[in-house]
């Protein structure tokens, strides 16, 4: 920002800096503006940068320098621009451009207030008012991978650049830290670059008469004002420098009037504070008292907090062993991918000579240094049982299970650890053990209760990276250089001797009649270390078979390495996915009420109320509990375990029991229990019970490689499938290929050629697409039906059974009105109704082996009924399975159940709900069938695959937005669709009759429950019921509450809505509505900002779930949210697509 020729001129750098902290932006605003009254500019001013920027700064531009000289050896035409008048310099980038230089360096901008330095221009064969060529922009960054500002500034760029050209880039590039190019196609984030270009534009200017407040982002640490904007914090007694307290937090404590520490202090622990726990507003009162205490004696403080469970605080402490390790990690974020670059372990005496560095100083070392890392501590551990190892905060056990899973090494052994709880958080116990008056809880700031202050070069973190940055810029790191890394090293004792000084510290005001945490049994063979890798060992086994052990990563693998690579991920999958589940539920095992208030798969805080009577049939005792306001998915049905309550026969054990039913509006849980269990008045939560999934369906994966080692998989349709081939069909004349391309004439009637293809497949798959009312299930049943005429059997397969059952439905009506003799066989679970398939063509079995007596030709059934051993006899085999809603079904279900199938049916469309899953799998394992399929593609391609693109139920005004930003321009509406609309009176007018509307709210402070949108709602459905909707036949009708549906991404403001909407009202999470639809349909956003979700902006602005939510409106969807929710500022790439949705609605005030 500065002023040029009298104007004032903003650059790329005051956009984004303006989208991170308007706070910044003011005061740089206010600066330009004081300076250029007094005849000075900024660049006159010195400015105070840390060590971490410069250091940026100077590798940048020896990057930025070191691909100039690449460019000049690719290309005998590059411009440098180098004068520094700015009108100048943008001349001549103009006359380069005329030119056709191949490379323009430090092009440069003006346009109107707006002026922008790219680091390189390239020249591309895109006609432009030059001619036959054009310009896109390319900026170098020293990062690992792409960042979201990196995109924004090249579309600023990009935006100057079309105004001299007269077209759009196509695509943005970056040239990253090892000098590898990434591509983004301009399309992806220009809506959104659009839409906060545009606030910037309109806001930039009133900035000065703004009385805004420094607020803590992530653009802090690289601030100059970071020390002024501290001091200014620490001054006011701000909130944010309580420690432990949350962004969501201090605005809900400023809705109540709390603006400071010693207003919080003063607080009464008693006194409700809405949206915050009572347990978690006792907390920050302590916590307040604390730190206001010693602001005013300027003395430090720690207390011991009350034991309320044994499994909190010091009871997370094990009994002292002197073989005891301290653990602690280096790494640098600078490095292209990350890399830890050292592994610091403490052994006895705990002094210099018992300290071991395990450097990793490239990233092709991690591996190997992770390794011999883990290697050193599992032969302590043999040696030494009863020895932990000590760290502070979660990091050190996060980044092992990231590289143990990244490098698919070395598995079995840091499961071990983490199950055994072999790794022990000091941080979890200090945060449930005492309470300091400290405004953080880092290392750093307990030191001083328990050790002096520290002395060398390396002082914390991130000055380590600076050093480690400086040896690597070292022109003699062996010799000289070697310093930096003797100073990180030393800076690593320091941390390990800080964690075992702060465990003595902690073991020292350990109540003495507290006792030590009970010592896990290793006894069980399975759990033994001397055995611990026995599972790795038949991995290492296929590894070798399959010839995988030696592949360099690093490099493009041919496609039989790539397919011999997966099948080898996959043999494990099922075990990935069962780690985070029990992780979980060891750190929930640790967890305090208020955090597990937090965590939506729990229910915490409860309350007895009554028991129940029993009905008659039923054996349990029904005892009801109310519980405290929270989200939670725990549902009628599912088992359930008591957090500190032991389990009547097996004491090591929790007790567990059944959720019989659960009112999420009113806040009661009625638990089922053997009348013989006591459970005490007050429950600190209930979490999931762990369950094993892999027992069954991990031997089908095994048999499979077998299978393909043995070279009798790959003629299958399995086979064809992971190959990703073209589908394979049977010709009606002999020997004559039959190979369309597209697979179908979208000139004829889609459906009768989509029946024949199925009948035709040989050995192979066909993925039918089907978005959101274009009738994929229609499709799915004739194409089922028209197969079982021919005498094929068929298997229906899909994650759910209520996704099995609405498809058996369709074919249940085709069947119907064909009078076909439908004759089916459905696996259903054992003693739960709900899985059961209530027709009378259909037999439902609990155990798997009885199909074999059935004569039916039809089966439908979840992965575990198709995974079955008996589907591989031939007399049993399916000529075609139909996996219906494939989006959701992971690649590992389709070769367990699909592996001995002579041809696979993909229905699904995986822009709507995605796949549930859990645990981090390498490289394309984890991805669900279809997002294997179409390996980023929206749509299928059209020789691949049939994408139905007509859709019956949506209004185009809505379908043309979804085509847009989500199905790649070939989503269109039927006549009829269009045909429907709303007839609105002169209390709708500021309504359209049909469209995808935004209705921006205002409301400070809510996070998934949000009274102010709920009566907004509740005014526009009492608003919507005076209008009427002209059906698709031309009838006009009063619209009803059956025409309008009500969604939220959030338990807590569906059950808000029920409160404020009358009786009737259709009301629920989108999960629930998929596959229904209305005339109208009502998004409440509930959240007042971004810092207030309760979860990663990847689901609040999910384009699947909002895709699902606006689809299922006829003619009109409005979203209601606030302007911070739709100016939300992205941290991912992902994260601009989804919240570039926001740009593409009309608003009420324009409608």
């Amino acid at each position: 920002m500065r002023f040029y020729q009298n104007q004032l001129i903003y650059s790329s750098s005051d956009f984004i800096q303006f989208m991170k902290c308007r706070y910044a932006s003011q005061q740089a605003y206010q600066q330009v503006h004081t300076l250029h009254m007094q005849g000075l500019t900024a660049a006159s001013q010195p400015v105070s940068i840390g060590d971490t920027t410069a250091l940026l700064q100077q590798r940048g531009l020896q990057h930025e320098a070191a691909y100039l000289q690449k460019l000049k050896q690719q290309y005998t035409s590059v411009v440098e621009i180098e004068h520094r008048d700015l009108a100048t310099a943008a001349e001549l980038t103009s006359q380069a451009m005329q030119a056709g230089a191949e490379i323009i360096y430090q092009a440069t901008f003006l346009n109107g207030q707006r002026a922008g330095h790219a680091d390189f221009l390239r020249r591309v064969v895109q006609p432009s008012r030059l001619g036959d060529w054009s310009y896109e922009v390319i900026d170098t960054k020293l990062a690992g991978q792409v960042r979201v500002d990196f995109l924004l500034q090249l579309a600023f760029y990009s935006d100057l650049l079309a105004q001299e050209q007269g077209v759009l880039p196509q695509q943005l590039h970056v040239v990253l830290g090892q000098q590898q190019q990434a591509s983004v196609a301009l399309h992806r984030v220009w809506a959104y670059y659009q839409l906060h270009q545009a606030e910037f534009l309109r806001q930039i200017g009133q900035l000065a008469n703004q009385d805004l407040y420094p607020v803590p982002c992530a653009a802090c640490q690289y601030c100059s004002l970071q020390s002024s904007c501290e001091q200014r914090w620490q001054a006011d007694q701000h909130l944010n420098r309580l420690a432990g307290i949350s962004q969501a937090q201090i605005g809900k404590l400023h809705a109540a009037g709390i603006g400071s520490i010693p207003d919080l202090a003063h607080w009464s622990a008693n006194q409700p504070v809405r949206g915050i726990a009572s347990e978690s507003l006792a907390r920050l009162v302590h916590q307040a008292q604390l730190q206001h205490k010693a602001q005013q004696t300027g003395r430090a403080y720690v207390e011991v907090l009350p034991i309320e469970r044994a499994s909190r605080g010091f009871g997370l402490l094990p009994k002292p062993s002197p073989q005891d390790l301290y653990f602690d990690m280096e790494g640098d974020p600078l490095t292209a991918g990350g890399l830890e670059y050292l592994f610091g372990l403490l052994l006895p005496p705990y002094d210099r000579g018992g300290f071991k560095a395990f450097w990793a100083l490239k990233k092709t070392d991690e591996k190997t240094t992770f390794e011999r890392f883990i290697d050193r501590v599992i032969e302590h551990c043999r040696q030494y049982p009863d020895a932990h190892i000590y760290h502070y905060a979660p990091y050190e056990p996060t980044a092992l299970k990231r590289l143990m899973t990244q490098y698919a090494t070395r598995e079995a052994e840091v499961d071990w650890l983490l199950r055994q709880q072999k790794l022990v958080d000091l941080y979890a116990v200090v945060r449930h053990a005492i309470r300091v008056s400290e405004p953080r809880y880092s290392i750093k700031n307990l030191e001083q209760f328990y050790m002096p202050k520290r002395e060398g070069e390396v002082t914390d973190a991130g000055a380590s990276i600076v050093y480690f940055a400086k040896w690597l810029d070292s022109a003699d790191p062996e010799g000289e250089g070697a310093r930096f890394l003797r100073d990180i090293e030393a800076y690593n004792f320091d941390d390990c001797v800080s964690t075992q000084l702060l465990h003595q510290w902690l073991l020292s005001l350990k109540p003495v009649d507290l006792a030590f945490r009970a010592a896990t049994p290793v006894d069980n063979a399975a759990e033994s270390v001397e055995i611990l890798t026995e599972v790795e060992q038949t991995l290492q086994r296929y590894a070798e078979k399959l010839q995988v052990a030696e592949l360099d990563l690093s490099q493009p693998l041919a496609e039989s390495e790539r397919l011999n690579y997966l099948i080898y991920l996959l043999l494990d999958f099922y075990r990935r996915c069962e780690k985070p589940m029990w992780w979980q539920h060891f750190e929930r095992l640790q967890s305090d009420v208020e955090t597990l208030l937090d965590d939506n798969e729990c229910l915490a805080q409860l309350q007895f109320v009554e028991q129940l009577d029993t009905p008659k049939g039923k054996k349990n005792a029904l005892l009801k509990y109310q519980y405290a306001e929270q989200d939670s998915k725990l549902s009628a049905g599912q088992s359930v375990q008591v957090l500190g309550v032991a389990d009547a026969k097996n004491p090591e054990k929790l007790q567990s029991l059944t959720i019989e039913s659960i009112d999420q509006a009113n806040g009661n849980v009625v638990l089922s229990c053997n009348k013989n269990i006591s459970l005490p008045a007050e429950i600190p939560a209930l979490l999931p019970k762990p369950k094993s999934f892999s027992g069954q369906l991990n031997p089908c994966l095994f048999t499979f490689a077998d299978r393909w080692l043995a070279g009798t998989a790959q003629h299958s349709a399995v086979a064809a499938f992971l190959r990703r081939d073209l589908p394979n069909f049977r010709s009606s004349a002999q020997d004559e290929p039959y190979a369309p391309n597209p697979l179908i004439n979208l000139n004829q009637p889609a459906l009768p050629q989509i029946m024949d293809l199925a009948a035709r497949l040989d050995h192979s798959y066909l993925f039918i697409q089907g978005p959101p009312g274009t009738g994929k299930s229609y499709t799915g049943s004739h194409v089922i039906l028209h197969l079982l005429r021919q005498g094929h059997r068929v298997g229906v397969m899909a994650n759910s059974h209520h996704a099995i059952h609405n498809l058996l439905d369709a074919v249940v009506q085709r069947a119907t009105a064909q009078q076909y003799p439908l004759r089916g066989c459905k696996k259903m679970t054992k003693n739960d109704p709900e899985t059961e398939y209530q027709h009378p063509s259909f037999e439902n079995i609990s155990n798997s082996q009885d199909v074999s007596n059935s004569t039916a030709r039809l089966l439908a059934g979840t992965v575990y009924f198709f995974a079955h051993p008996l589907f591989a006899d031939a007399e049993q085999a399916l000529d075609y399975l139909v996996i219906d809603e494939a989006g959701q079904v992971s690649l590992a279900n389709v070769i367990a159940a699909g592996q001995f199938c002579k041809n696979i049916i993909l229905l699904g469309d995986q822009m709507q709900l995605a796949q549930p899953i859990q645990g981090t799998h390498p490289a394309e394992s984890g991805l669900s069938a279809l997002e294997y399929l179409l390996q980023g593609q929206a749509t299928i391609p059209p020789q691949h695959g049939i994408f139905l693109d007509q859709t019956f139920r949506v209004h185009s005004a809505i379908s043309s937005v979804l085509s847009t930003h989500i199905y790649d321009g070939r989503l269109r509406s039927a006549a009829e669709a269009d045909q429907r609309q709303l007839v609105l009176n002169a209390a709708g007018q500021q309504f359209l009759p049909y469209g995808l509307l935004s209705w921006s709210v205002k409301h400070t402070g809510y996070s998934q429950r949000c009274e102010p949108e709920a009566q907004v709602i509740a005014d526009l459905l009492t608003m919507l019921c005076q209008q009427s909707v002209q059906e698709a036949n031309g009838e006009v009708r009063r619209l009803t509450l059956d025409d309008v549906v009500i969604l939220s991404p959030y338990n807590l403001q569906v059950n808000c809505l029920i409160e404020y909407l009358p009786a009737g009202a259709r009301v629920g999470t989108v999960d629930k509505f998929q596959g229904q639809e209305a005339a109208v349909v009502i998004v409440s956003m509930a959240t007042s900002n971004p810092d207030l979700l309760p979860r990663d902006i990847s689901f609040a602005y999910s384009l699947n779930r909002l895709n699902v939510a606006v689809s299922r409106a006829q003619c009109l969807a409005v979203i209601v949210h606030t302007d911070a929710m739709r100016l939300a500022y992205a941290h991912q790439l992902e994260d601009v697509e989804r919240i570039s949705f926001f740009a593409a609605l009309t608003p009420i005030e324009s409608a």
